[in-house]
C-alpha cells in the first residue's frame, strides 16, 4: 500500500488507492453481482480510481521530496499526508497479540468498572476469539448468519453492520467521519450470509470496539486511566523474555517534579524508552480539518516527544530506575518510542516526522481568524512545540553550531498499538526489534510496505526472527 517512488532514471506512476477502494466495497458488499465480464470492470474501476486518487496530488514526485521540507510548505505537506492516509491505508493489529492487551485490560478492571458494563466485557473479549478464529490472515470470509448469531449473540447485537449502515454516506477520501467500518466485525451481505474481513482487519476493528466501549460506559477520567495502564502493561508483557530489565509504570524524582516511566528496557549499554498516549487521530481532523489536525499532532506527537526527551535526559544524568546513580555517555544506545493507539499514517513516517519537526523549529504560529477555538489550537501548538525542542536541545548533539536534530530524531520513532507489537513480536530482542527500520528507508511512508521491502531484501534477518 505503500507510496513506492521512481528512482532517479525511473518513470514514476500514480498508486492505486487501497485504503479507499476498500471502504467502498465494504459499503456495497450487500450489492449483487451484475458484470458480465468482472475482470475488465475490475481493471476499468482501478484504473479510474488511480486517477480520481491522482486528483488530489498527495503523492510524491520523488525520493527525495520533503526531505527538507521549508517552513512554507508545513500546511500542504501536512494536507498531503492526511488526504495521502486516507486514500492508501487501512489500520491492522497483529491478531495474536490481542489476548495480550485484552488480559492486561481486565487486569486493571476492578469490580466496580465491571458493573458500569451494560454487558459481560468477558463474554464480548471471549466472541472476539472467537471470530479471529474463524478468519483468514488474508481473505475475506462468508459465513452463515444463524450460527454465527448463536456462537455470537453480543458481537451480533453490538458489532453487526446491517446492509445500508456501514459506510452509508462514504464517498471520498475526506468523508474519514462517514466511515464507520471499524465499528464492525460482522457485515451483512444478505439475510443469511455475513462477512468477515481478514484477521489483521478484524482484530483493528476489535481494538477500537472494545476501547470505545470502556471510554462509553467508564466515562472519560476512568476510561483514559484504564486504557492508558491497559497500553502499557500489554508493552511490557510484550518485552518480557527480550531484555534483562524491563520496568512499567517507575516513578523517579527528578528537578524537583515527581515523573513516571511508562515502559522502559536494559540490555547492557543498550535503552529502549517507551512512552504512550491514547490521544488518537480524531474523525473531524481526517476529514479535512487542518486545524483538528493541528491540534491532534501537538496533543499526540509533540507530547510525547518532549517526554521521551526528559527521560532521556535523565537517564544519562543516573537519574532513572533504569540507570541509578550511573552517568552514561550515550555511546550507550538510547531508543526512544511514541506510542499512539491508532497510526497517524504518513505524518509518522521517521523521514517525514524529522522533516515536520525541523520546519516547526523555524517558524511561530498565528491564527488568521479571531476565532476563539483556533486560538486555543495555535497557542497549544506553539507552546507543545517549543516544549519539545527545548527538552531534545538538552541531549541532541551539535551539528555546525546548531542543535542537530535529525541525528537525535533517527532514534525515535512513532507507531500505533498494531506497529509496535509487530515490531516487538519480531525482533530477537527489544533492542534489536527497531534495528532493521532505524536507518533504512524505502520512501514509501507506509509502514507495512517498508517491513515488506525490507523482509524480501534480507535486511531484517539478523534481527528479526523469520517469518513463520
Amino acid at each position: 500500500m505503500g507510496n513506492i517512488v521512481p528512482g532517479i532514471h525511473q518513470n514514476g506512476n500514480p498508486a492505486a488507492p487501497w485504503g479507499w477502494v476498500m471502504s467502498l466495497a465494504i459499503r456495497n458488499i450487500s450489492k449483487a453481482q451484475t458484470a458480465s465480464n468482472p475482470k475488465e470492470l475490475w481493471r476499468e474501476m482501478i484504473l479510474l480510481a488511480i486517477d480520481l486518487a491522482a486528483v488530489f496530488d498527495c503523492q510524491r514526485y520523488g525520493q527525495f521530496e520533503d526531505l527538507n521540507l521549508p517552513p512554507s510548505e508545513i500546511h500542504r505537506a501536512l494536507k498531503d499526508s492526511l488526504i495521502w492516509r486516507e486514500a492508501f491505508t487501512l489500520e491492522q493489529v497483529p491478531p495474536k497479540f490481542l489476548p495480550v492487551l485484552f488480559n492486561a485490560l481486565l487486569a486493571n478492571m476492578d469490580e466496580n468498572d465491571h458493573s458500569k458494563f451494560k454487558f459481560p466485557i468477558r463474554q464480548l473479549l471471549g466472541e472476539i476469539d472467537q471470530a479471529l478464529r474463524q478468519a483468514q490472515p488474508d481473505k475475506v470470509k462468508l459465513h452463515t448468519s444463524g450460527p454465527v448469531s448463536a456462537a455470537s449473540p453480543l458481537l451480533w447485537s453490538l458489532a453487526r453492520g446491517k446492509i445500508g449502515e456501514v459506510n452509508a454516506a462514504y464517498l471520498g477520501p475526506l468523508h474519514a467521519d462517514a466511515r464507520n467500518q471499524s465499528d464492525f466485525i460482522f457485515y451483512e451481505v444478505d439475510s443469511d450470509m455475513v462477512l468477515i474481513l481478514p484477521s489483521p482487519f478484524l482484530a483493528s476493528s476489535a481494538c477500537q470496539i472494545v476501547f470505545k466501549a470502556v471510554w462509553k460506559h467508564l466515562g472519560r477520567t476512568r476510561g483514559a486511566e484504564l486504557v492508558g495502564k491497559s497500553f502499557e502493561d500489554a508493552i511490557h508483557a510484550s518485552c518480557i523474555g527480550k531484555s534483562p530489565i524491563v520496568l512499567a509504570r517507575r516513578s523517579y524524582h527528578s528537578d524537583g517534579k515527581n515523573l513516571e516511566m511508562d515502559v522502559a528496557t536494559r540490555d547492557g549499554d543498550r535503552f529502549v524508552l517507551f512512552e504512550t498516549k491514547g490521544k488518537s487521530l480524531t474523525s473531524t481532523a481526517r476529514a479535512g480539518d487542518m486545524m483538528a489536525y493541528f491540534n491532534d499532532y501537538a496533543d499526540s506527537y509533540l507530547l510525547l516527544v518532549k517526554q521521551l526527551a526528559v527521560h532521556d535526559k535523565n537517564l544519562r544524568e543516573g537519574r532513572t530506575p533504569l540507570a541509578e546513580g550511573e552517568t552514561l555517555t550515550i555511546g550507550s544506545h538510547s531508543i526512544k518510542v511514541a506510542v499512539s493507539p491508532l497510526s497517524y499514517g504518513s505524518m509518522s513516517d521517521k523521514s517525514f516526522a524529522i522533516s515536520l519537526l525541523a520546519a516547526l523549529s523555524q517558524v511561530k504560529f498565528t491564527a488568521i481568524l479571531n476565532d476563539k477555538k483556533h486560538l486555543e489550537i495555535v497557542e497549544k501548538l506553539n507552546e507543545h512545540k517549543d516544549n519539545a525542542l527545548r527538552e531534545i536541545s538538552t541531549v541532541a548533539g551539535l551539528k555546525d553550531g546548531k542543535m542537530d536534530l535529525h541525528s537525535y530524531l533517527i532514534n525515535v520513532f512513532w507507531l500505533d498499538l498494531g506497529q509496535l507489537f509487530y515490531i516487538l513480536g519480531r525482533g530477537i530482542t527489544v533492542f534489536d526489534a527497531f534495528r532493521p527500520l532505524k536507518n533504512m528507508t524505502f520512501s514509501t511512508r507506509d509502514f507495512w510496505t517498508e517491513v515488506a521491502l525490507a523482509d524480501r531484501q534480507g535486511l531484517t534477518s539478523s534481527a528479526w526472527s523469520a517469518l513463520a
